[in-house]
């Protein structure tokens, strides 16, 4: 309970701090006429209103299983991670191309004193709930709270950038070189968006591989049979098929154990004791996998069930 307390408090913390960033970036981007600004505050209303959706969706990961949905809830953690990825991607893509048609226009001249003043502000709320979210997301173990963290500590090198730019403007305004000035807004934002949009792009791909059920990351296989093997070798088997698919924090590990005829006469309760060890070997590693084993002599069945789809193999 305390983890799950925790986490609600973050995620509300979340919630007002994107709402506050949001009203102070689009009031200050409208002030100034600077559409550097104004992404900003555009990407913490995107923040605002997906971070009401996560505290939902951290409410029912609590939720027991429903009839409808019968394996829990946690597909529900990469599909809003990919919905709050694509916003913020589209809205970097239109901004960019507003910013090449300021640049091909002369520019938007602003107010570069005003303009440090709000990345100030962004900045410090930004970086405070940044490092607040990443603290209590690697004490409960939170996919929601780190992504939200990396969020937020986007914006707010985002808002630092911004004060650095302009506080460049305002140094140059006194020099020969003042008519870059008005550059200086359009400039940044393809800037940003260059530097950021790295981040939601990865954010898209990973999503939509947990969504379609994809593999994790081919190091975690390899972990993941690696211990498999370890410790299957204390029991016996003739062949083993192994299938791993990965939703938000969870692994899933399907197991095909193929038993020597020899071994005939092994009662379920032996066969319980070899899925105890194995799972609790596999969890000591890995604590968020989960793992179904069937155990099994019908050689001619368990080869029909394999047949042409790819699952790593572990044979004696």
């Amino acid at each position: 309970m305390i983890g799950i307390d925790s986490e609600k408090k973050a995620l509300r913390l979340s919630f007002l701090g994107a709402l506050f960033c949001a009203l102070l970036g689009i009031s200050f981007g409208v002030l100034l006429d600077s559409e550097a600004i104004l992404l900003d505050g555009f990407f913490n209303l995107i923040g605002f209103f997906m971070a009401w959706v996560t505290l939902w969706i951290s409410w029912l990961l609590h939720q027991p299983e429903s009839q409808l949905f019968q394996f829990g809830y946690r597909g529900f953690v990469p599909l809003i991670n990919l919905i709050k990825s694509l916003l913020i991607s589209i809205l970097s893509l239109f901004a960019i191309i507003s910013a090449v048609s300021a640049i091909l226009h002369g520019g938007r001249p602003l107010s570069s004193t005003l303009a440090v003043i709000y990345a100030a502000i962004a900045a410090s709320v930004c970086l405070f709930i940044a490092v607040v979210q990443l603290q209590i997301s690697k004490k409960v173990r939170s996919s929601l709270l780190r992504v939200d963290a990396v969020n937020w500590m986007i914006n707010g090198l985002i808002s630092l950038t911004v004060g650095l730019v302009f506080s460049l403007a305002i140094v140059l305004q006194k020099t020969s070189f003042s008519w870059l000035t008005s550059y200086a807004d359009p400039l940044l934002v393809i800037l940003l968006v260059l530097v950021t949009l790295p981040i939601p792009l990865k954010i898209i791909v990973k999503s939509t591989r947990q969504l379609l059920l994809g593999s994790p990351q081919l190091d975690l296989q390899h972990k993941i049979k690696a211990v498999f093997e370890h410790n299957a070798s204390l029991f016996p088997y003739e062949k083993i098929w192994l299938r791993t698919t990965e939703i938000s924090e969870a692994l899933y590990l399907h197991v095909y154990w193929l038993l020597p005829e020899q071994c005939a006469k092994l009662k379920v309760e032996d066969l319980d004791l070899i899925r105890q060890g194995i799972v609790t070997a596999l969890q000591q590693e890995i604590p968020t996998l989960e793992a179904d084993i069937i155990f099994t002599q019908d050689t001619y069945w368990v080869e029909e069930v394999n047949r042409n789809k790819s699952a790593s193999i572990v044979a004696n």
